[in-house]
Formats: C-alpha cells, structure tokens, sequence
C-alpha cells in the first residue's frame, strides 16, 4: 500500500561516534519507503536510499550493512551489501571519498504473523581492507503493515441451476383424412391410432386439474386437383369438420370445450403436394418439381401435371390422398408444484419428484441440513446428472466439510465439467494454498456467475494486485471490496462501501474503520471504531496494540 505523501525521511543519522577511533563512514542519510514497513502478496519489503555526504566515506574503507527486520522471539536478516571507498579491493558499492555519493537498497523477506510488530535495524560492520569492526546498530523504520492479513476468506461457492418451470407448455397433434371431394369424417379415421391418442389425452385433462386446454389450433387442406374455388370451400369443411370431431371428443371426457378455437381451410395444398414429391420415389418428381417452381398459374400447373398420364395416376393414388386433410393441434398447460409443495414432497417423498423439482427445491430451502438432504435424494435419485453432485459438494462447502465437498465436485467435474464445478474446485484449491493454480481455475470459471470476480479479488487482495482486486469489487458492498479500496489507496471510497456492506457491522468492518480513520487523519474516530470491534471480537485488542497502523495514534486509542 502507499500512505498518502508518507515518504519516511530518517535523521541524519551519523555514524561519527561509531568511529571514535577510525573515520571510516560518517554522516549518512537514509530514506525509508514506506515507513513503517508494508506487506505485499506476503512479502515484506524494504527499499531505502542512502546518501552519504562528500569526504565522509574513507578511500579504503570496507562497509557491510545488514538490515533486520527484528520483532519478539527473533529477527529476520535482509540481504547484506557491500559499500567501499575507491581504493578499496572488492565488488562492492563504490562511493567516492571527496565527491561522497548515494545507492538504493531493495530487498523482501516472507512476512509471519510476529512480523506485525517489529522494528527494522542496521547491522554495520567496517574497517580498511576488511570489515571486522561491528559497530553499533542503528534503527531505521518502525513495524510492517499488515493490513491485507484482514481479508475475508469468504469464498462463494456456486450451485448448478435448475430448469424448472413453474408452467409448461405442450401440445398433442392428431390427423383426419378425406376421401376426394368429401368432408365427412369416416369411422375409420375415428379409429386411428392419433385419434385415439387425443381421446385418452382428453381423459386425462378431465382427471387432472394441472393441466389446462389453451387454444385448439386446426388447418384443413384439399389436395390441388379439380376447380380452385371447389376447393377452398371443401377446405372450409373439412376445417370444420374437424373442430366439431376435436369438440366432440372433449364433450366425451366431460370437458366444457370452451378453449380458444382458430380453425382455417387454406384451400388447395400445394406446398405439401411439393414436400410429398420430393420426397416421393415417382420417376418423373424431378419434372414435376420445375413445373411447381417455374409455373405461378395454379391452373396451368394442375394442367401440366395432368398431361404427364402415367405419372398422374401414380400421383392420384401415392400422394394426393395424404393432402385432403385436417390437421388439429391441442395447445395445453401444465401447472407444476408450488414452493411449498416441492419443500413438502422433497423433504417427504423426493421420489416422486423429478430432478429438476428436487434441484428447484434445493433453492426454497434456507436449512443447510435439510437442503444437503434434498440435493444428495437428487444425486441418488439422478447419479448421471453432474449438477446433482456439484449442489451436493456446494452444501458440504458450505457446512465445512471440505473432503467430502471435494469428492463431489471431482464427480461433478469428471460427468460434465461447467464453470460452476470448476469455481467451486478451486475454492478447494485456494484454501489448500495453491493460489495461482486456483487463480487459473478461477479465470476459466468467469461464466459461472459474479461470485467467481469475487473469489479472484480474495487472491488478487493476497497477492498485491490491489487494483484488480477493487476492480473485481466495484460495485460490491462488502468487507474484502472496501480492504481491497483502501489497499488501492481510496479510503474514502472504502467507507462508503463499508457502510453499505451486508457485513460491514462486522468486528473486522469496525476494525477497518478505525484503518480509514487513521489513514485520513480522523484520529477522534479511531478510539470508537477500535472499541466497537473490540466488543465483538476481543482478540482484535492484541492486534490494534501491535498494529503499525496506530503508530501514531497510540495515545487515543482508548486502552
């Protein structure tokens, strides 16, 4: 993170009474970014800038300088460089004795959780010719910020959806057949197996109230043989024929017949005498097929057809009698479980539920014990369905149960992989450590849904990748987007989102207030913020005493 214009410039810090004896290496100046010390994708790093002042460095002196970062129980060393004068034998930094000179220094080192409170020295050792004079040590920064340590691991699993409908739409198709120039409806058809299918449909509306007769859908045709107007009118008939044996039937079943009825005759069926061709076996369909296409005139293409004698009777008899038709379609609803039918019968009977009722059910259920319930009858019940085993894992996340979670999402995966199961593995992979492997994971689940952003920005905040992570946040009010905000450097935009999160009441969003309100200045408020967070969570109190977020506020902080 970088403080705002917190550009730590140490005092002059002179190393002449080091050298009571020896003027070696006197007056030297550090300059500490930042200060205190910061934590970044685990990483704490320390850059500095010394500058030593002209004819304070001797020709042939031989200065080694070890920074450690030194906190309760022990220290850990930075890199140790090597400074010399001019005339001085080695590889060292070469800083001339008149003209003096300066060097940048940068190092990092594996932050641990003792780190937090810490104090950064120098560890200096000179002579000519060799280094073997330890001087005393000089400290140069206070503390590591460890302020991304507040991130919540609160990755979001994501369950398959189901493709319940609530209602459904359906239909049932039926054919009657005419003799030429007729209308009558003959028994045989009555008889057919299409008919007879649309009987036993009718039956069953009339036993289950579920289901709903919407429109009743019927076209009527005559085949393109004889005088056109002939024919639209027996199309006409055959039209209401039709409606009247589809009403007939309904009556039968005890239904009222009063769905929507949009009977048509459309006359002559050319454009089913052109399909029935086609896909005819008759040796001449090829000619047949060019007069239908190249002659408009109704007329003049029966006429032309009739002329080829031999293929006409085969035509009469193979193709024109499937066109004197009338053809009703029976547009229906299905009306299925209410949310609390589906909780009853999930909870009560799940086999009697289909696998999209019992995943929809999955959903109506807050319970995380009753709802690993319905979804592992889910995957029981439909063990080749991969979102069964996907929202089983996503409970078992849920309640902790992380072996058995990964057991399923490994199912999941190996049935049908989907960015939901590769999401939710890589959860799994993130909690194991492995955070750039999860961070691929993640990046191929994008598809899955917002959560994935979210689950990236616990990384990206993990990793340093301030801006990505309040990037992948925007938008989102909760505790991970404002920490990602005031790691990006806009604390005030981070109060605003904290003060809107859903878990922003929480300890650690009081605690991140007290963070805004040392970082903008607003010491009155840390001491409230600070004792809010310490009520909910008083572990908190330990970390606000060490934390060198309050360096500068330890006196308002209230204990």
């Amino acid at each position: 993170m970088k403080f705002n214009s917190l550009k730590f410039t140490a005092l002059m810090i002179l190393f002449v009474g080091m050298f009571s004896s020896c003027t070696l290496f006197e007056d030297v100046a550090y300059e500490i970014t930042p200060n205190p010390l910061e934590v970044h994708g685990d990483m704490v790093a320390l850059n500095a800038k010394a500058t030593i002042a002209e004819k304070k460095m001797h020709k042939n002196a031989i200065v080694e300088i070890t920074p450690v970062l030194r906190y309760e129980g022990g220290e850990t060393p930075f890199k140790t460089i090597t400074v010399q004068g001019e005339n001085a034998a080695g590889n060292g930094i070469v800083i001339n004795s008149k003209t003096g000179g300066s060097f940048d220094y940068a190092d990092e080192i594996p932050f641990t959780p003792e780190m937090i409170k810490s104090e950064v020295f120098l560890k200096v050792k000179a002579g000519k010719g060799a280094p073997d004079k330890e001087l005393d040590e000089v400290k140069i920064a206070d503390g590591v910020v460890a302020t991304p340590y507040l991130v919540q691991s609160d990755d979001t699993p994501i369950a398959s959806k189901d493709n319940f409908e609530r209602i459904t739409k359906h239909d049932v198709k039926a054919e009657i057949n005419f003799l030429v120039n007729q209308a009558r409806v003959r028994r045989s058809e009555m008889s057919q197996e299409d008919i007879k299918a649309l009987e036993t449909f009718f039956s069953d509306v009339a036993e289950n109230p579920r289901w709903d007769i919407k429109q009743i859908l019927n076209s009527a045709f005559a085949s393109p043989e004889g005088e056109i107007a002939k024919n639209d009118a027996l199309a006409n008939k055959r039209a209401d024929a039709g409606v009247a044996t589809v009403q007939k039937l309904m009556k039968k079943a005890g239904l009222t017949g009063d769905a929507q009825v949009n009977s048509q005759g459309k006359g002559e069926d050319w454009e089913g005498f052109k399909q029935a061709m086609m896909a005819s076996d008759i040796a001449d369909k090829d000619m047949i097929i060019r007069i239908l296409e190249n002659e408009k005139d109704l007329d003049q293409r029966e006429r032309e057809i009739r002329n080829l004698t031999a293929t006409y009777r085969e035509i009469k008899k193979e193709v024109l009698p499937d066109l004197r038709r009338t053809a009703p379609v029976v547009n229906y609803e299905i009306t299925g479980y209410s949310d609390d039918e589906l909780k009853k019968l999930a909870t009560s009977e799940p086999g009697t539920l289909n696998v999209e009722e019992l995943l929809k059910a999955g959903t109506l259920i807050e319970d995380l014990d009753t709802k690993l319930a319905i979804y592992s009858a889910a995957r029981k019940g439909f063990p080749d369905d991969a979102r069964t085993w996907n929202n089983e894992g996503y409970v078992l996340m849920l309640q902790n149960k992380m072996t058995e979670a990964a057991s399923a999402f490994a199912k999941a995966d190996e049935l049908s992989p989907s960015p939901e199961v590769t999401n939710n593995m890589a959860i799994g992979t993130r909690l194991k450590g492995d955070r750039e492997q999860a961070y691929k994971m993640f990046k191929d689940a994008v598809a899955a849904g917002p959560e994935v952003k979210h689950n990236m920005a616990i990384i990206e905040i993990q990793n340093g990748d301030y801006a990505d992570a309040a990037r992948n946040l925007s938008g989102v009010n909760s505790v991970n987007a404002a920490l990602a905000n005031v790691l990006n450097g806009d604390a005030s935009g981070a109060m605003s989102i904290l003060n809107d999160a859903a878990d922003g009441d929480s300890a650690v969003g009081d605690y991140l207030r007290a963070i805004i309100s040392a970082r903008t200045g607003n010491s009155a408020a840390i001491a409230g913020h600070l004792k809010s967070a310490i009520d909910k969570d008083s572990s908190l109190k330990d970390r606000a005493m060490k934390d060198a977020e309050f360096l500068k506020f330890m006196d308002v902080l209230g204990f």
